[in-house]
């Protein structure tokens, strides 16, 4: 299992794992002895530059049997990708982003993903703000939101 995700530097190193996404990917591959895979999708590249070089690493490294993207966007590149390349999704290989966005169900197959839902953590971010505007000595406000995944045929085999 691969996971494509972004990362500054050329090689990557677990220790600067920072995404939640990213340290339970990590957790469960040494959990299960597995070593991680990891495909940079760079952030400072352009659509057709991140195709590119996850392109080349299927080429030189063969395509994992399941991918985790970070974000959704890299999983719909993953997507073209493996269309790309002659993968079939879900047989030859699994794919799964992390965000939740809606129109990955628009895909053939629907893709899956993992809702972390966004819009919600965002409004109770808003609230949050506006509460310690009007009540500078309010305590520490949080709220944890249990991620859900979201399996379409995409990890179907």
């Amino acid at each position: 299992m691969a996971y494509v995700g972004v990362s500054e530097s050329a090689v990557f190193d677990p220790n600067d794992a920072a995404e939640d996404c990213l340290i339970t990917y990590l957790s469960v591959m040494q959990e299960t002895g597995r070593k991680p895979e990891f495909i940079n999708s760079l952030p400072n590249l352009s659509r057709p530059q991140r195709i590119k070089v996850i392109r080349e690493y299927f080429e030189a490294h063969g395509c994992p049997d399941a991918i985790l993207c970070l974000h959704d966007e890299i999983a719909i590149i993953t997507y073209h990708t493996l269309l790309d390349c002659g993968y079939r999704i879900p047989q030859d290989v699994t794919l799964a982003g992390c965000e939740g966005l809606f129109m990955m169900e628009c895909f053939e197959p629907p893709l899956s993903t993992i809702n972390q839902h966004l819009e919600e953590a965002c409004e109770l971010t808003w609230q949050f703000l506006q509460n310690r505007i009007v009540t500078p000595t309010l305590p520490l406000q949080q709220r944890t939101f249990e991620a859900k995944l979201m399996v379409r045929k995409s990890l179907q085999p």
